[in-house]
């Protein structure tokens, strides 16, 4: 019998210092909710405003951006290694699945030139 491949997951929790409790907080919630959706998985999460890195998104089915409270479209350092990184797997990872929840989804439509904003507000960023 052959045994079956872990999906691989990299969760990128976009809060910002100040958040330190969300950021302990959901750490496991997403580890629950993977092992109930995907009982055969290997979950990565880091923060890329506090730890300044990103996996290899080569190595994993799955690149998952969490919501977070900064704008998307801003030009903080973190948030631009954000938008690259996406850029980066979009250019380099044909079989590597992004999924962006509230600010992730921002952060990968800003990547495809997309208009973001607040809705009711005059001018969209970016």
């Amino acid at each position: 019998m052959s045994s079956i491949t872990p999906l691989k997951i990299t969760v990128l929790i976009n809060s910002t210092p100040d958040n330190r409790d969300v950021w302990l907080d959901m750490r496991p919630a997403w580890q629950e909710v993977f092992a109930i959706v995907f009982p055969i998985s290997e979950v990565n999460l880091y923060n890329p405003v506090i730890e300044r890195k990103f996996f290899n998104a080569l190595e994993y089915n799955l690149v998952v951006l969490s919501g977070g409270k900064e704008d998307a479209s801003c030009s903080e350092p973190w948030v631009l290694g954000v938008l690259d990184y996406v850029q980066n797997i979009v250019r380099n990872s044909s079989k590597t699945e992004i999924l962006g929840i509230c600010w992730g989804q921002q952060a990968v439509s800003i990547t495809f030139h997309a208009r973001c904003g607040i809705w009711g507000a005059e001018t969209p960023s970016r």
